[in-house]
């Protein structure tokens, strides 16, 4: 399918359910607001109170204390958090992309990659590419970008390979086949994404307001684009889609 074809699909897909997905897409990014700013308050009350502590004791603070906001370790919870419950939305938007749901239910559609089932391969899925793409973009950042693109559908081939077997697929593997999926593909989801920067703008000028329409739209858009990769790769046995 081309980008128009896979925004069109996406449109098609969203009709009569645009409320539900801005729903199923509200709900992570005001978990991750809320952890972020409780983190920045909770830092901020953490380092104004040792500041005056060595203040009082006369020690040159610029020296001995700052507060670095980038690496503290409630960052690492919400890019975590954030990595499930995105994932769980493009779960969703792939069911809906094939048929496999009619309808969405923002709280536990939401929440389902938060489950017993998926919580810990999940984190090691997501481990395993953090350390590879750590490693690929020690070298350089271009090829950081570039193996970015390639294990980015790491996610969504443990999904399919879950949904096919009931057992949890070897995590490396699912890693080696996105790999795989994305070769000859990365620029084409690269040119998908800058197709939203328009809009992405326009989102800013609204003050974020915007990304409620523009979320479910871009989300689903790549649901359709990495169906398109699975149906051309054997890793669904159908091609039912709801359209």
């Amino acid at each position: 399918m081309t980008r128009a074809e896979l925004k069109a699909q996406a449109k098609y897909l969203l009709k009569g359910r645009y409320l539900q997905a801005i729903l199923i897409c509200l709900i992570p990014t005001l978990l991750i607001i809320g952890i972020s700013y409780t983190s920045v308050l909770t830092s901020t009350i953490y380092a104004l109170f040792h500041s005056g502590i060595l203040m009082h004791k006369g020690i040159d603070t610029s020296i001995f204390y700052s507060i670095d906001l980038d690496n503290l370790p409630t960052n690492f919870l919400v890019n975590l958090l954030q990595f499930y419950l995105l994932t769980a939305i493009t779960w969703t938007f792939i069911d809906l992309v094939r048929g496999k749901k009619m309808q969405i239910n923002p709280i536990n559609d939401g929440f389902r990659t938060i489950s017993r089932k998926h919580l810990i391969p999940l984190f090691c899925l997501q481990f395993l590419q953090s350390i590879f793409l750590l490693g690929w973009t020690i070298l350089l950042i271009v090829p950081g970008i570039i193996k970015g693109y390639a294990y980015s559908q790491a996610a969504n081939v443990y999904y399919d390979l879950y949904e096919k077997t009931g057992k949890r697929p070897d995590l490396l593997e699912c890693i080696k086949r996105s790999d795989q999926l994305m070769k000859g593909h990365k620029f084409e989801l690269f040119v998908l994404d800058l197709s939203f920067i328009g809009w992405q703008i326009l989102c800013i000028l609204t003050l974020g307001i915007g990304y409620l329409w523009l979320n479910p739209y871009m989300y689903m858009t790549k649901a359709a684009f990495y169906n398109e990769l699975a149906k051309g790769n054997h890793l669904i046995e159908t091609e039912e889609e709801f359209i």
